[in-house]
């Protein structure tokens, strides 16, 4: 998986990359899920293909991961001079 930085355009044209584009050009639809911190666009199986998951079941397993990273994302780091305070205490 591949990520990056795209713009979005005053009217709200996302402007994609070009191998993204190039990557879309045989796919008829995409389902796109969001919340407030994440989007998920994916990219609905060709009718002869199909799928293991439902992309809908696929974005809810996406966005359920973001969400329990956002959580550990509260978890306060311990400093180096945190850590380095507390030896010195304990020595």
């Amino acid at each position: 998986m591949e990520s990056t930085t795209i713009k979005v355009l005053e009217d709200g044209t996302l402007v994609l990359p070009e191998e993204l584009r190039e990557s879309l050009e045989q796919t008829p639809e995409i389902s796109i899920s969001w919340n407030e911190e994440l989007i998920v666009i994916h990219r609905q199986p060709q009718p002869e293909t199909g799928g293991n998951i439902p992309p809908d079941d696929k974005n809810q397993q996406l966005l359920e991961t973001q969400q329990k990273l956002a959580r550990l994302k509260q978890i306060i780091p311990i400093l180096e001079q945190q850590i380095q305070a507390q030896l010195t205490i304990n020595n």
